[in-house]
């Protein structure tokens, strides 16, 4: 794979993305629930890459677009993604953290919980740095193909009759 490559298409997609949000808050467009929530997970991951707008800038796009939403499911994918750049630019914005604790006491039990848990992570900075790092979506994962951890279970479960 080329990183180079790959860091272009990423500032690419980015710059669309952002370009398309641009045009849905300026003539008031709903973008529909699907292309939000995927807008979200890019603008998450790969906001750092934008050119054309710092992440400060970014981050108050996405705060415009959670408060626009609709849906509770693309709020969520917002509020994450707003706190993913958060955790890349080291410090949260007035207006993300005002938003944030305004949606801990959503109706939406996801919402809510996610505000809140990422309210616990603001106060811990190194942790928050730790578990959402830059670029995760491209971290390998090593994956016990045999399953191996769950050798005691199973055999527990065989012995107590389970069908193999």
């Amino acid at each position: 794979e080329d990183e180079e490559e790959d860091e272009e298409l990423r500032a690419e997609a980015t710059e669309m993305l952002l370009q398309l949000v641009h045009k849905a808050t300026t003539f008031k467009t709903r973008l529909p629930p699907s292309l939000l929530q995927a807008l979200a997970w890019v603008l998450g991951e790969y906001g750092y890459a934008a050119e054309s707008h710092t992440k400060e800038e970014v981050l108050d796009k996405l705060c415009s677009l959670v408060v626009a939403a609709d849906d509770p499911t693309s709020r969520g994918y917002l509020i994450t993604a707003i706190v993913k750049l958060v955790a890349q630019a080291g410090a949260c914005p007035p207006r993300a953290q005002q938003l944030i604790q305004t949606f801990a006491t959503s109706k939406s039990l996801d919402v809510a919980q996610r505000c809140r848990e990422i309210l616990l992570l603001l106060q811990q900075p190194s942790v928050m740095v730790s578990v959402l790092p830059v670029d995760a979506s491209c971290e390998d994962i090593d994956v016990d193909e045999n399953l191996d951890f769950l050798g005691a279970y199973v055999a527990d479960a065989l012995s107590r009759g389970a069908p193999p």
